[in-house]
């Protein structure tokens, strides 16, 4: 088995436990979690169903207490009078404050007043518990004592449950002494079911529990409940959790069933997050095997592979230049450091070889290093220059004028004296200057001709057989633009355009394409300072052409300088041809064109005349 495979059977085990131990724990633990916490909510929810009941009726009471409260309903049960009644105990009064009872009874149970009203059939209701004529005495509803006793909740009638609240009758003072009672009721009916469903947001029905139509799953619950458990839950459907109380009447006993519906959000939402969790685990672990797999592609196999190509590619392109870069610092990183160490040394090795076999290597050197010389006449022009200055000063025609003057004239005899003396010092004078312009002139004659007979003989051995090298374009570039004086570079800024990367490399005499790209940029450097640019720019970009079914790399050095005439285009690449004021030998455009032919390749100018700047195009082929 391979230790891909031994990795991949190991991490798949560790996975399966986790995701068995997680389920484990899951299932064991975070889910009756789940439904303790989903039960927690019920009996609350249950509680809030029982505490909006208990607030109706609190509201009840506060409302039974105002009217009881109340010099004219102290007043009302003392003399009986009817404009309290139709003022006070109309049927909008009922209507408007949803009640649908209203009884007062003086101190002797005497019923002073009291209506039942149904409002769902728009009829008055006679209710057995509520007599019309007295309550008997005592009466659960008539045991006020004090004027701050109260008795409300729940009375069970022929008519369904009642909510009751009965209060003393006292001033408005809340003073007595009492003089009876006054009753409030509420119908527990389905309006008043739904308005506590809206306010605690809890499905509830009510049932009572006297009733014998009570369903048997109903009758069941509520034989479950007890003092010591006054809360029964069962799971009637898979979604919703049934929750079971008891609400006592006003003399205590259960008299109502209480069930609220509640949706088991809790558990749902708990076992999908569960399921998402397992999924999670499942999905991390795959994603853990993935990455360490992955881990073992990069750390180990890719570099192996990266080395291996590495290997194979310089063997197959023959580029010493290539060079890997793992950016690691292990084994691995350290072999391919030695790798690229090992290749530079080769590089190095295989190019002293090339430098020492072939002695066109010094011959490009020395046409290079002599087309400078060339360039470097200009301080022999400049004493050439003088020397006509100085020749232009002598003093001839002084002379000629002391002659004619001798000769036409009659001077005095002092006057001639000094005329005769100036023109045998001045004669003097103008042959030793003579003399010494001679043998200046055959001195610098001598030298412009063995610098001459030179270059000849450097040119002659330049055209031997040269080595040829794979290079990229770009690192030519690079090697010329640096080899730019900083005088020519001042206020001039060359640009190399990522283009030149898209190049193929080329096999090429490294050294003489060198000193073409060197001249090439000298000149368009010196053409943007005659034109006076103070910012110069020479771009240099190339892409691939086929020229007559060959591929070749189109390179062109354009410059925003003076430009060039068509006159100028015609003759640029002659022998002594030259753009520049000072006086040059014009060799070096006509050598680079020279060169390039010898290479298979071109070399040719645009420009659209004076002060339009000039564009050189350089063909060289390129061989796979």
């Amino acid at each position: 088995m391979s230790l891909k495979s031994k990795i991949i059977f190991i991490l798949s085990m560790v996975v399966g436990l986790f995701v068995l131990f997680n389920y484990g724990i899951q299932h064991w633990m975070i889910q009756p979690s789940f439904l303790s916490l989903e039960r927690d909510e019920a009996i609350k929810d249950m509680n809030r169903c029982v505490e909006a009941i208990r607030r109706e009726i609190h509201h009840l009471n506060l409302l039974t207490h105002d009217w009881g409260a109340w010099d004219n309903t102290y007043q009302f049960v003392e003399d009986r009078n009817q404009e309290y009644i139709d003022t006070n105990l109309v049927f909008t009064t009922f209507l408007d404050a949803k009640l649908n009872l209203i009884y007062i009874v003086n101190l002797a149970g005497e019923v002073i007043w009291g209506k039942v009203f149904d409002f769902e059939e728009e009829e008055e209701l006679t209710l057995g518990e509520f007599p019309s004529h007295r309550f008997p005495i005592p009466h659960p509803l008539l045991a006020q004592k004090t004027v701050d006793d109260a008795i409300a909740g729940v009375s069970m009638t022929d008519h369904g449950p009642l909510l009751i609240a009965s209060r003393p009758i006292v001033t408005s003072e809340n003073e007595g002494p009492i003089k009876g009672t006054i009753m409030m009721g509420r119908f527990l009916s389905d309006e008043v079911r739904e308005t506590i469903v809206e306010q605690t947001q809890v499905d509830m029905d009510i049932w009572e529990l006297a009733n014998e139509q009570l369903p048997e799953a109903e009758k069941e619950s509520a034989l479950r409940i007890t003092e010591e458990s006054p809360i029964w839950m069962t799971d009637s459907e898979y979604l919703i959790l049934n929750v079971y109380t008891k609400y006592h009447d006003i003399q205590n006993q259960p008299a109502l069933l209480l069930r609220a519906n509640i949706p088991r959000d809790i558990s749902q939402r708990g076992k999908a997050t569960l399921r998402f969790a397992q999924n999670s685990i499942i999905g991390v672990g795959l994603l853990v095997l993935i990455v360490m797999l992955l881990a073992l592609q990069q750390t180990v196999i890719r570099p192996l592979s990266k080395l291996t190509n590495h290997a194979v590619a310089i063997r197959e392109t023959d580029d010493l230049t290539l060079h890997i870069d793992l950016s690691r610092r292990d084994e691995l990183g350290i072999l391919g450091e030695e790798l690229n160490t090992m290749v530079r040394q080769l590089a190095d090795t295989r190019q002293r070889l090339i430098e020492q076999s072939y002695s066109s290597g010094m011959a490009e050197i020395a046409a290079g290093v002599l087309h400078h010389i060339r360039n470097a006449l200009n301080p022999v022009t400049i004493s050439i220059d003088s020397l006509l200055n100085d020749l232009k000063n002598n003093p001839v025609e002084r002379i000629q004028l002391a002659q004619k003057e001798l000769i036409e004239e009659t001077p005095s005899p002092e006057r001639k004296s000094d005329l005769t003396q100036y023109v045998r010092l001045a004669t003097q004078t103008l042959a030793s200057q003579i003399l010494e312009t001679t043998r200046e002139l055959e001195r610098l004659s001598g030298l412009i001709m063995q610098i001459e007979t030179i270059l000849a003989e450097q040119e002659r051995f330049s055209q031997a057989q040269r080595p040829l090298e794979t290079v990229a374009l770009r690192e030519i570039l690079q090697d010329a633009v640096h080899q730019i004086s900083k005088e020519l570079q001042e206020g001039t800024m060359i640009k190399i355009d990522p283009s030149i990367n898209q190049i193929e490399r080329i096999n090429t005499h490294r050294f003489v394409l060198t000193q073409i790209i060197v001249n090439l940029l000298s000149n368009a450097a010196e053409s943007i300072q005659r034109a006076g640019r103070s910012c110069g720019s020479i771009e240099i970009a190339a892409e691939t052409e086929t020229v007559d079914d060959e591929k070749m790399a189109h390179i062109r050095v354009m410059d925003n300088g003076e430009g060039i005439d068509p006159t100028g285009l015609k003759k640029i690449f002659e022998p002594v041809f030259s753009l520049k004021k000072e006086t040059r030998t014009g060799v070096g455009l006509h050598w680079s064109a020279n060169t390039i032919s010898t290479m298979n390749g071109r070399l040719y100018a645009e420009s659209q005349g004076k002060g339009t700047g000039a564009c050189l195009h350089l063909l060289l082929p390129i061989h796979s």
